[in-house]
């Protein structure tokens, strides 16, 4: 399934679009935005919306200092650990890749939720009950935006 952005340029910012605040302590904030959706299949373009939903932060409190947003995931590459309709938080100010983590990339503007692989070439993996889900080689680190490292993955039953 795609999506289309309804601005042409998307930038890390724009994944949080509508997010109205600064930097969160998450002990100390009401609620997280939940903003647009990441997928976690193919490359899609994010549907900026405003969010009409907020988590609590009793959820995520222990996470800490951070600019944190959540966006729910669609799509079965990550399917063994944030299957369809689970809500991801993501942590804005953890861009540092590191191999075995998860985070959201934006790769010509087109985001995509997987785990990085620092390899040569180094590649963002999927983690799937789906054998189609490939991995996305790395050609060049200037390809790849890194939007946030996903801190933690909800699903509700």
């Amino acid at each position: 399934m795609e999506r289309r952005s309804t601005q042409a340029d998307l930038r890390s910012e724009d994944v949080a679009a509508g997010f109205e605040g600064t930097k969160n302590d998450a002990a100390t904030t009401a609620a997280l935005p939940l903003v647009a959706w990441v997928n976690a299949g193919k490359l899609a373009d994010v549907d900026t919306q405003l969010p009409t939903k907020r988590i609590r932060l009793d959820l995520v409190s222990d996470l800490g200092s951070g600019d944190f947003f959540a966006t729910k995931v669609e799509g079965d590459s990550m399917n063994l650990l944030s299957p369809e309709g689970s809500v991801l938080i993501v942590d804005r100010n953890d861009r540092v890749l590191v191999t075995g983590r998860r985070y959201i990339f934006s790769i010509r503007g087109k985001t995509t939720y997987k785990e990085y692989v620092a390899d040569d070439p180094p590649y963002l993996a999927p983690q799937s009950t789906n054998p189609k889900n490939r991995p996305i080689l790395i050609k060049k680190k200037s390809d790849v935006e890194i939007v946030g490292r996903v801190k933690r993955s909800l699903l509700d039953l």
